[in-house]
């Protein structure tokens, strides 16, 4: 069951009049259009590659509506290019006991270039052994300095990306922030969802 999807549920739920049946049925939306996600060319000329966890609300009628970026490696250019990706989809809508409701998704989009020589920049790799060194160290300043070093590097590829979420998932296990340290987990297993062709 989809997260967004069970938190509308339970909120319909909890704010409905207590005198449900065994009847009442809840339908999840279901998409039917997803157009392939395009390269923006500036994007692709660049070498940019980059990811994004993305909020939007099925309507009743089946259309997007109120997609946001809730989380991205930070490139403004691919963000709106999956802003309007996600805007572009179509769903048969979510019912509960026959009726269209509003149903809100989470979705995640990478833009991932093929064709092009894969792994991370030598340079990169320095930076993540020094971060990994101090970590060890017990140095959590310095490593804390070391990943803002290498998150303000915006033409990352998606490899220099696992580094960095790698870093940031070190530093918070360090710190005992379990929850921010499973967030960059999850970002390392979901980076190679969906793939755009270039």
């Amino acid at each position: 069951m989809k997260p967004a999807a069970l938190l509308t549920l339970l909120l319909y739920l909890a704010l409905s009049p207590a005198s449900t049946s065994a009847a009442d049925d809840y339908v999840f939306a279901k998409r039917i259009n997803r157009p392939e996600l395009k390269y923006p060319r500036m994007a692709q000329q660049l070498g940019w590659e980059g990811w994004a966890y993305i909020t939007h609300t099925v309507d009743t009628d089946g259309t997007v509506k109120d997609a946001r970026v809730l989380d991205s490696n930070g490139i403004d250019e691919l963000n709106r290019a999956y802003i309007r990706h996600v805007q572009n989809w179509t769903y048969q809508p979510a019912t509960y006991n026959g009726e269209a409701v509003l149903e809100r998704n989470n979705s995640r989009v990478t833009f991932l270039l093929t064709g092009t020589p894969r792994g991370a920049r030598r340079s990169f790799i320095k930076h993540f052994k020094s971060t990994r060194s101090a970590a060890k160290k017990g140095e959590l300043e310095l490593v804390w300095q070391k990943i803002e070093k290498m998150a303000n590097l915006k033409k990352r590829n998606l490899y220099e990306e696992l580094y960095l979420q790698t870093s940031y998932a070190m530093y918070y296990a360090s710190t005992g922030n379990a929850q921010a340290e499973y967030q960059h987990i999850g970002r390392i297993l979901d980076f190679y969802p969906v793939r755009c062709k270039n």
